[in-house]
């Protein structure tokens, strides 16, 4: 468990993934569910479109160094089916000791996470949320709107790696909270 008091300052925030783990903290606010709720009221099933970066980078550095020419200068996507969804990577920053308020109302969320934000000193608000704000603005559709990573699952297995890809996972989480801590 890390407690939040040994959170420091000195991280590296240069993606919207981090900024938003750094930002939840930092501010103890989340939104009852980061996508649009379900008729009833409940948290939707969803998935964050999310990889971990070394098996990316591991993944383009066999692709780019074994394939065809036309391969390379083609796009691939690359998504996990099996990402858990914001609202889970919140409940596990929570279960690591981080006091977190959940908002029921988003815009309400919103409001109070930008203020919280604007507040912080200027150190902080360059690790934070800020830059990207406009990305959080309305709730997200819990429907994935990446495209299909069949291309990329292709080449994996072309260069002998395994197509499963894998989610960010609660170690994952935990692993990227106790590396800000450090």
């Amino acid at each position: 468990m890390l407690p939040h008091r040994h959170f420091q300052e000195q991280i590296n925030v240069d993606d919207t993934f981090t900024r938003l783990l750094y930002s939840v903290i930092v501010t103890g606010l989340a939104p009852f569910s980061f996508y649009i709720v379900d008729r009833d009221g409940s948290r939707p099933r969803a998935h964050y479109d999310g990889l971990p970066v070394d098996y990316i980078a591991t993944a383009i550095t066999e692709i780019g160094g074994r394939l065809t020419p036309e391969f390379r200068r083609s796009t691939c996507q690359t998504n996990s089916m099996t990402a858990s969804p914001l609202n889970v990577f919140v409940d596990w920053i929570v279960a690591a000791g981080y006091p977190v308020e959940r908002v029921s109302d988003y815009d309400q969320w919103l409001s109070r996470f930008e203020t919280k934000l604007r507040a912080l000193p200027r150190s902080k608000r360059r690790r934070s949320s800020l830059p990207v704000l406009e990305s959080l603005r309305r709730p997200r559709n819990p429907v994935s709107t990446m495209g299909s990573g069949h291309h990329f699952d292709e080449a994996l297995k072309a260069v002998d790696i395994s197509p499963e890809t894998p989610g960010l996972t609660q170690n994952y989480i935990n692993k990227c909270l106790n590396d800000m801590a450090a």
